[in-house]
């Protein structure tokens, strides 16, 4: 069956994203969906860590959306010799239909082509092995009534931007998020709002603003000290 709600839309760095119309929003920036992923989450997340010394992370995901976020993470993770095992939260898992319109596939270069394809189509509910470095659980659920893991060291935050999806924002979400962290661990995320990044220092997080990804001023890294 077609899900009429998304739509492929072109980014300005020549990669694809989707937009949904339930909630007038894209799953990436328009100013360029592979850079933003690649800035964001790995540079200034993944690496972040493993530069950190940290070489066995436990990673998070709200928001997983098309995967993207995982594809780098696994690429990342192979040619760093780095082990990670991701965990993705979704409660609209994505249509298997429009990876052909987003052309992920040119985006990364041969040899990780099966990477790519074993991700899309990992089942949910189900831990999978995805490289000997990369071990995939993608979760179809509802942030609010999963059960988290303790002692991430890394969240990614990829939930839809406050003003669309507002109940995400919340104090207690960032409270529940910083409680399964483990010390040391992040949270990065592309929103830099003032009251969101207040809310974090609040709860305890040692908060940093960070130059945002193509298209956006700021972005913010949230680590527990």
């Amino acid at each position: 069956m077609v899900n009429t709600d998304l739509e492929a839309i072109n980014t300005n760095d020549v990669s694809n994203s989707i937009y949904s119309k339930q909630y007038d929003a894209t799953y990436h920036s328009r100013h360029g969906a592979l850079a933003e992923s690649k800035h964001v989450f790995i540079d200034h997340g993944l690496k972040y860590l493993h530069d950190k010394g940290i070489n066995d992370i436990k990673l998070l995901e709200v928001g997983f959306g098309s995967g993207l976020n995982a594809m780098l993470s696994a690429e990342y993770a192979k040619n760093n010799n780095l082990k990670i095992s991701y965990f993705g939260i979704e409660k609209h898992p994505f249509p298997e239909g429009f990876y052909e319109s987003l052309d992920y596939h040119g985006k990364f270069d041969e040899s990780n082509k099966v990477l790519i394809d074993s991700i899309i189509k990992a089942p949910y509910g189900l831990e999978t092995n995805i490289i000997p470095q990369f071990t995939l659980n993608k979760i179809l659920t509802d942030f609010s009534e999963y059960t988290l893991d303790k002692n991430l060291n890394l969240v990614f935050y990829d939930a839809f931007a406050p003003r669309h999806v507002p109940h995400m924002w919340t104090k207690e979400v960032f409270e529940k998020l910083y409680h399964s962290i483990a010390t040391g661990g992040a949270l990065v995320t592309f929103c830099a709002q003032g009251q969101f990044k207040r809310d974090l220092k609040d709860i305890g997080y040692e908060v940093h603003t960070l130059p945002g990804a193509p298209g956006k001023r700021e972005m913010t890294r949230a680590v527990k000290s």
